[in-house]
């Protein structure tokens, strides 16, 4: 099952939602998200819709495991 609904515009659906969630948002000044640098496919997709890459933050990660 794993990508048979790519291609469809649920991915563009889901973020022209989520826009229109945050700017009715009283105190909502933006939305963030992440993507693996290593992810061209996401990158891209998220370009088309007009988004921008945001270099401003480092992201910091450690496995549960090791706690």
């Amino acid at each position: 099952m794993q990508g048979s609904l790519r291609q469809q515009g649920i991915g563009a659906q889901l973020m022209a939602e989520l826009r229109r969630v945050a700017a009715a948002r009283a105190g909502c000044r933006r939305v963030e998200w992440m993507t693996d640098r290593s992810n061209p496919a996401a990158r891209g997709f998220y370009k088309s819709l007009g988004f921008a890459e945001f270099e401003g933050k480092i992201v910091y990660r450690i496995d549960a495991s090791t706690v």
